[in-house]
Order: C-alpha cells, then structure tokens, then sequence
C-alpha cells in the first residue's frame, strides 16, 4: 500500500474548509501550518518515433527529489539520487558544461517563514541542499522567483549548501552553510542574513573535503558544522546535474569534524572530531557556561545508508528484506571551547591533538524528524516528539515524545493502523515547555487519503483529525506554524 502515498499529488489553488473527522479544532490553535513535501514523481512527455508519438514516464530516483508540495492550512532539479542521463532530465540538465543558472531548482528541502529576500519579508521561502531558494507567496503560495544565494550576494557562490538553515529568534539572523567544491579542497563558507543585512554576509570560511550535510547547529556564540567523512568527487569538480550520492562516497573509516565558529568574531575558534557516523537532523545545541561546553543533539547512524534506501522504487516495491536504518538519539559534547580556542588561534589552526566531541546515547527508539518545542531552541530542554517505526522497517508509523534527560521514562505514542505521520510540529500554548500541540499530517493508506492531525503535546491524545481535499504523499519533509 506504500505505492499509493506515492503518487503524484493533485493542486488546490482555492482555500477550502476542511471536513472534521474526528474531535474539533481547539479554540488555542490559531495560526497558519505551512508543509514541504514530495508532490511529484512521476511526469509524462511526448517522445516522436518514426511513425507515432509516443508517450513516456520520467520518475524522480530519490524521495528527497520529487518536484515539491507546499500546503498552507487556515513546482523544478537539484538531485539526491537520480538518473540525470533520463531522457526527460536532459531536457533542462545540460550536461557538458557546468550549469549556472537556477531555472528548474527544486527547491524542496526546507522551509523559512518570512524570510527577508527581494526586498521583502512578507513570503515563504524554500531551499535545497544546492545553494537554491523559492520565495513565495505566504497567501496563495505562488511562486515570485527562484534565485541562488549567489544572486543575493556574490560572496554566497556554491556548488552545494546544508539543506535546513538555522534561525536564531533573538538576533532574527538565518544561517546557512554553504560548500564551493574545488580540485584538491571545498571551501565552507558560513554565511548569514537579516532584516538588518538583507544583503547578508560571510560569518567566517574554512577547508574541509566536500560532505553530505543536511543541517547544522547554532548556539548564542557559536555555530557548529559537522563534516561527514566522504570522499572527494572524482575529478574533483562538482556540476549542477550531477547525482549527489553518486558523486560521494561515504569513508567510514574516517572521523566527523566539529568546526566551531565564533560569530562574534567571525572566525574557527577550534575544532572536535568523533568517530565515524552520518546524520541528518539536528535537534537542539545548549550552550554551558558553567562547563564551557556545547551539547548538540542529534539524530544519529552508523553510515549515509539512510539516504540511499529511499529511492522511489524501492518504497513502492519493497523487496524481501528492505528496511530504512534506525536513527538513535545522540548527545555530542564539545569541552573546553574557550580553551581549546586559545591553541587553536596560537597554533594557527595546525594544532598537534584534535579534541573529542564525548558521545552519549540518549535514546535508542528508531526515530526520525525531530521537533522541540521552538521556545527551547538553544535552551536546555528534555522533550521531543518523532516520527518512529512501529512493527515494521518502511517508512515512519507512528508519533512518538520521548524524554532525552531519562531514558527510562517510557516513549508516548500515537498510532493507527496503516496511517504515515510527516514531521510533528509543536505549537507552544505557554512557556511550559510540555504545554502545546503536535500537528502533522498522515497519509491513511487504507482509505487513500490524507488527514490533518492535532494531538495534545502532554499526552499524545487526539484532538483533531480533518480530512485533507487529496492525497498528500508520504513525507520526509518539513513544516513551520505561523501564529
């Protein structure tokens, strides 16, 4: 049944009221919940045989590049893993020459509320992992524009960039990292913009081989960006229409690098390594004044497996035997930052022992897409609410909130059967940290539709199911709630 919530999905242009299905919307929930996620898959073209037209289907190889479907509830390729050499592909994908222009991006990735771009911070804004972002319209979600981060300053240039950017609600900077791929090394480059600067600005560079990063993190003082152990591209040359996943690959046998990044003064104060492992979504970063130390969360595993098991194909047929590897929540802490500043600048960046970053496991549930409640970013906090497997090594079935403080405090859980949950996003009603709303949408893959779900935050009791105008199709993306 995994081949339905993987279909294309259809338009709704017009705001619609949704159909109530269960319970009532609470009189606390007001705001707007804005989703990014797979809405394409599939696309038929016309091909000319000698004495007949023929028509053909294109399928997008990864789910992380499907053309993109943004809800808003009160489309074109930068690709993971797809055959670039597809007939269809190589209508807009040049492939003898390096590709320059952002016409045809997806940019399906990640989402930004009211992000200053053009002039402008009345728009949603959506990104990829190739230095690519859409503004659109936060009212009818029109697309305005697709543009470069280069086009909004010169100084942004990259072949690549973390999917997710970092949003810091105090100083209202986003953060973004970028990766400009050479011959012999990658130039990092951590750049931010704000209604202050809407131009933006280079926070500080580094040299670094060139990695799969999907997020990073931020603190008060520090951004951090974790290098993942991959191998240079061959050629060393990364092109626009290239396969990411087939143009790196994974060295397990290498360390993971921690850059720690002053952005006061906008410089690497130091560097931690750890053994080998992959992530894609951070949780949290709590800076310890007490310890000088940073704890950074994260959803951890063993290699980038996870990226490569979801090709379309194979969610829609899966073999005997398929499974999505468990994520396992782990606490990386980096010691000693002040100090390990100071050899680092005498020592001009060469110094002879790289600190540890001290790993902790914080929970071993096999879980995915991540979300705190927002008013704890950067904060000391212990819960968190998940996507999860349940009785089965496809795609995510079920909504978890675990505590990350006490492992042996018992995961709370909603299920129901043959539903696919996509990221749960908290809406905080006070400062109590466990007092809010988790909101997702499923796809029921028995009834061939898809639902909007409100589930009380303190004990995952539902609140809310509304039926959506179509099928959504399952999810690994993301959403932001706009109050």
């Amino acid at each position: 049944m995994l081949r339905s919530g993987l279909a294309n999905a259809h338009e709704q242009p017009r705001p619609i009221t949704l159909r109530i299905l269960n319970g009532s919307f609470p009189d606390g929930l007001r705001g707007s919940l804005y989703t990014l996620g797979p809405g394409r898959f599939d696309i038929k073209y016309n091909v000319q045989r000698e004495l007949e037209q023929a028509t053909q289907t294109f399928t997008f190889g990864n789910l992380m590049d499907a053309l993109p479907l943004l809800g808003n509830t009160r489309s074109p390729g930068a690709l993971y893993q797809t055959d670039t050499n597809q007939t269809f592909l190589n209508m807009f994908i040049p492939k003898g020459a390096h590709y320059n222009t952002s016409e045809g991006e997806c940019c399906n990735q990640d989402i930004q509320l009211f992000m200053p771009l053009q002039g402008s911070t009345q728009n949603i804004v959506t990104a990829n992992h190739m230095g690519a972002v859409q503004n659109l319209d936060p009212e009818d979600l029109r697309p305005r524009s697709v543009l470069e981060l280069k086009d909004i300053n010169q100084l942004f240039k990259a072949h690549l960039s973390s999917a997710h950017m970092q949003y810091d609600a105090n100083t209202r900077e986003y953060f973004t990292v970028t990766q400009d791929v050479g011959f012999r090394s990658t130039t990092y480059n951590v750049v931010a913009i704000s209604e202050a600067h809407p131009e933006g600005y280079v926070v500080a560079n580094f040299f670094a081989q060139a990695s799969v990063m999907h997020s990073f993190s931020i603190t008060q003082d520090y951004i951090i960006v974790p290098v993942y152990p991959y191998a240079s591209p061959i050629g060393g040359n990364y092109r626009w229409g290239d396969s990411l996943l087939e143009s790196l690959a994974f060295a397990p046998n290498q360390p993971v690098q921690f850059y720690v990044i002053s952005r006061e003064y906008r410089r690497v104060q130091c560097v931690y390594e750890a053994p080998s492992f992959f992530a894609l979504h951070q949780i949290n970063a709590v800076q310890e004044s007490a310890t000088d130390s940073v704890m950074i969360d994260l959803v951890a595993y063993e290699d980038d497996t996870i990226l490569r098991k979801l090709r379309v194909k194979q969610l829609r047929h899966p073999s005997t035997g398929y499974f999505l590897p468990s994520g396992q929540v782990r606490r990386y802490q980096l010691n000693g930052i002040t100090m390990e500043a100071a050899k680092f600048v005498e020592s001009r960046g060469r110094t002879a022992v790289v600190p540890p970053a001290h790993m902790t496991i914080l929970r071993p549930e096999p879980i995915e897409l991540p979300r705190i409640n927002p008013v704890f970013d950067l904060k000391p906090y212990k819960l968190c609410g998940l996507a999860a497997h349940m009785n089965t090594n496809t795609m995510y079935n079920c909504i978890v909130k675990i505590d990350t403080n006490d492992p042996m405090v018992s995961p709370l859980v909603w299920h129901r059967k043959g539903c696919y949950p996509s990221e749960p996003v908290f809406v905080p009603k006070s400062d109590n940290e466990d007092d809010g709303y988790l909101l997702s949408v499923f796809f029921d893959s028995t009834l061939i539709k898809s639902c909007l779900l409100v589930l009380d935050s303190k004990t995952l009791e539902e609140l809310t199911i509304a039926e959506l105008p179509s099928a959504v199709p399952i999810s690994f993306g993301h959403a932001k709630f706009a109050i």
